[in-house]
């Protein structure tokens, strides 16, 4: 209990001055001490207060379009990711956050940029991806 509370207070230092970042921290830390299975609806309601928070103050430069496709595209695919989740033993789906998290920090890490606006297809990619891996993280459908 001890190292969770720490990782959680660390995650959300982390996301204070960034703003974001809170689930991608805490999320593979929880992992290490508990079932993912767990882990994640407890991330899922850590984060829900501030998010609502950052919302409020970021509503001006969110564009609507790009969330609501985000967003629509992304709902129906998290019963993929529930069905993964339903597969994959506690370990190994600890393994494969961890790996999603260090890739995806080495890309941003590494500056990488798309230059132009997002097409469609790749929104919808996003969201896709984005329901998957919401449900393969998400809810207790196994032990």
């Amino acid at each position: 209990m001890l190292a969770a509370a720490l990782f959680v207070t660390a995650a959300s230092l982390q996301r204070g001055p960034t703003s974001f970042g809170f689930a991608i921290v805490a999320m593979p830390k929880l992992s290490l001490v508990m079932p993912p299975i767990l882990a994640a609806p407890i991330v899922t309601l850590l984060q829900i207060p501030s998010g609502v928070h950052t919302i409020y103050g970021d509503w001006r430069d969110i564009d609507v379009r790009f969330a609501l496709v985000v967003w629509i595209t992304g709902l129906p695919t998290i019963v993929p990711g529930l069905y993964l989740l339903s597969l994959v033993p506690p370990h190994d789906m600890r393994l494969m956050i961890g790996a999603i998290v260090l890739l995806s920090t080495f890309v941003l890490m590494a500056g990488f940029k798309l230059g132009r606006s997002p097409r469609t297809a790749e929104l919808i990619g996003a969201g896709a991806l984005s329901g998957i891996m919401q449900g393969a993280r998400q809810w207790p459908v196994r032990r």
